[in-house]
């Protein structure tokens, strides 16, 4: 208080607005908002980013549980002399061979074809389907490596080429067939020995049903399974 001119007056003093605290306090909430949204940021990427190399680990078991099971043996090849494999999936065991074995760096692709169809094989690969860019489907055999015992094979596979022209290596599959060639074996050999059977003995072949009874010769070139359709469809007329 403060006297002054016959009146007391009150005098109060107060500090200056430190603007200056006000902006350092404004610029830590900022920083802290921004650190807060950055960590957000990187957090969600950081987790979509694993979510993607979790999905890929999945898609990579289910594809490789997919190999396992099917009957068709998954296989990469180098396409260079000797054809030394790359990979191969472990179903290979149905041939008497482990992937293990396959894969130690001594074990050519030829070596699993059989030794009469080895040379044809490998003139096929080099001139048609490396040298003329052609699809690789052919059907061959193979010797199991645990017992030798001779199987078929359909075997298909693609060359990949480098930007500059070169074969850099072939992916396939080769899936057992052997129960089918034996079918078709059986039938045509089946055919042939009635097809004998009816020319020897000079006659025709009768088709009979409830009604009637339908008795042709065999025709020039007709198989007998012709002449059967052949009878049938003439019963219909």
């Amino acid at each position: 208080m403060v006297a002054f001119a016959g009146r007391s007056w009150i005098v109060s003093c107060s500090p200056r607005p430190s603007f200056q605290r006000a902006s350092e306090h404004a610029v830590l909430w900022l920083l802290a908002a921004t650190g807060t949204l950055l960590s957000l940021v990187l957090f969600g990427a950081t987790l979509l980013l694993v979510q993607g190399r979790t999905r890929a680990v999945d898609r990579q078991r289910v594809l490789e549980n997919v190999v396992e099971r099917s009957p068709a043996v998954a296989y990469v090849v180098r396409p260079e002399e000797g054809w030394p494999l790359e990979f191969i999936s472990e179903n290979v065991a149905a041939f008497g061979y482990t992937a293990a074995e396959m894969l130690r760096g001594d074990f050519p692709y030829p070596t699993l074809i059989h030794p009469d169809d080895r040379d044809a094989m490998i003139a096929y690969l080099e001139d048609e389907v490396v040298a003329m860019r052609g699809p690789f489907h052919r059907e061959y055999r193979i010797r199991r490596g645990n017992d030798g015992e001779q199987r078929w094979v359909y075997g298909l596979g693609t060359v990949y080429y480098d930007a500059d022209g070169t074969p850099a290596t072939m992916a396939g599959t080769i899936q057992d067939i052997t129960e089918r060639r034996l079918a078709e074996t059986s039938l045509r050999e089946s055919e042939d020995r009635y097809r004998t059977l009816v020319e020897q003995q000079g006659e025709g072949l009768g088709v009979v049903d409830a009604n009637a009874v339908s008795y042709t010769h065999l025709r020039a070139h007709e198989t007998v399974l012709d002449l059967v359709c052949r009878l049938l469809l003439e019963k219909k007329k």
